[in-house]
C-alpha cells in the first residue's frame, strides 16, 4: 500500500499487523518523538527551519490537524515564504490562517527525545510530566500542559538535568529514565556515545515502581483476566496499555464492554473503550454515566471509540 504525501512531515497510522495504513496529521517539519499523554492525546515538540525569528514549536497532534509546514518553504531565499510571513508557524492568534492547527507555544532549542511520564516511573513531584532534550542547549527538560478549550497550554517548564549533549530518551521498567549521550560538539558520526541513567533520590521513588516492574516483567501473557481486568486501572500506563492489548488478543469484548459501561475507574473505562474501539466490536451506543471517578459530572456523554492504534 502506498500512502502519499507530499511536501511535509506527517504522522501515520495502521493497525498492528499494517493493515490499513493511513495519514493521521500531517504539515509537521521535523520532530524526532511523539509522546500520547495519560488521556491519549498525543503531542510532539517540532524543530524549526532556522529562519530569522523563528523558534521550535510545542504541537499538539489532532487527528487530520495539518501543522502548517510545506518542505519547499525551507528554500525560498528571501522570497516571499508563507511559513514567515504569514506566521504560521507561531501560536493561534486573531486573523491567522484558519487551516491549520497552531502550536501551543515556542518552546525548546534543538528537541530530540521526548516522552511522557506513564505513571510510576520516577518520583511522585514527575507524574503526568513531558521529558524533553534539547541537544545544542545540553539540557533536559520537563513541562506539563493543562487543557484550555479544546486544546492544552503550556502550565510549567523546569530544568531537569544538565550537562551531556542528550539525544534520545527512553523508560526502563526500573523506573529510571535512560538517556543516550551524543558525547560530541561534532555532528559527524562517531563511536564515544554514552547511555546515562537517570533516577530521583531514594527517598523520592514512587512508591509503586516496585509493583510496576513486577508486573512488566511478568509480562500480561500470563494474567488471568481477573488480574487483567484490574490491570486496567494500574497507576502505571505500560501496565494499562499492557493489559487492553492482551484482552484485545484474546478477544474478550464482554470483559471490556462491561468494564467501558459499569466500570468504577475512570482510566480503566478509557482503557477498556480503547479495547473495543481495536476488535471493532459491534457498537451501538456506550454511554458513560456520571461515577464518582470522573474529574468532572459526566451525564451521558456520547464517547467515540478509535478503531486504529498509532504506530
Amino acid at each position: 500500500q502506498v500512502v502519499k504525501n507530499a511536501h511535509s512531515g506527517a504522522v501515520l497510522r495502521c493497525e498492528p499487523d499494517g493493515s490499513h495504513l493511513e495519514v493521521y496529521a500531517h504539515g509537521l517539519r521535523n520532530p524526532q518523538e511523539i509522546a500520547f499523554d495519560t488521556w491519549g492525546n498525543l503531542f510532539t515538540v517540532d524543530n524549526d527551519g532556522d529562519f530569522k525569528g523563528e523558534r521550535e514549536r510545542l504541537v499538539y497532534i489532532a487527528e487530520r490537524s495539518d501543522s502548517g509546514w510545506r518542505c519547499n518553504w525551507q528554500y525560498r531565499q528571501g522570497q516571499y515564504n508563507p511559513w514567515m510571513d504569514e506566521k504560521l508557524c507561531f501560536p493561534a492568534f486573531s486573523g491567522q490562517a484558519a487551516f491549520i492547527t497552531p502550536p501551543l507555544a515556542l518552546y525548546s532549542d534543538g528537541p530530540s527525545g521526548l516522552v511522557f511520564n506513564p505513571g510510576t516511573a520516577l518520583g511522585k513531584s514527575l507524574r503526568e510530566m513531558f521529558f524533553v532534550t534539547q541537544f545544542p542547549g545540553r539540557k533536559l527538560s520537563g513541562f506539563r500542559l493543562e487543557p484550555q478549550g479544546a486544546s492544552f497550554r503550556l502550565a510549567s517548564e523546569q530544568l531537569v538535568y544538565s550537562g551531556p549533549m542528550m539525544t534520545g530518551l527512553s523508560w526502563g521498567p526500573d523506573g529510571c529514565l535512560y538517556v543516550a549521550d551524543w558525547n560530541s560538539s561534532a555532528w559527524d558520526p562517531h563511536d564515544r556515545g554514552k547511555i546515562w541513567q537517570l533516577d530521583v533520590k531514594p527517598g523520592e521513588r514512587d512508591p509503586g515502581r516496585a509493583e510496576t516492574a513486577q508486573l512488566l516483567s511478568r509480562g500480561a501473557a500470563v494474567c488471568s483476566l481477573k488480574e487483567l481486568e484490574q490491570s486496567l486501572a494500574h497507576a502505571d500506563q505500560r501496565v494499562r496499555l499492557a493489559a487492553q492489548l492482551e484482552l484485545v488478543k484474546r478477544r474478550q469484548s464482554v470483559l471490556l464492554l462491561k468494564v467501558a459501561t459499569q466500570g468504577q475507574d475512570l482510566l480503566a473505562r478509557v482503557h477498556a473503550l480503547w479495547g473495543l474501539g481495536q476488535l471493532d466490536a459491534p457498537r451501538p451506543r456506550v454511554w458513560c454515566r456520571s461515577c464518582p471517578c470522573c474529574p468532572t459530572p459526566v451525564s451521558y456523554t456520547h464517547l467515540t471509540l478509535p478503531t486504529k492504534r498509532i504506530v
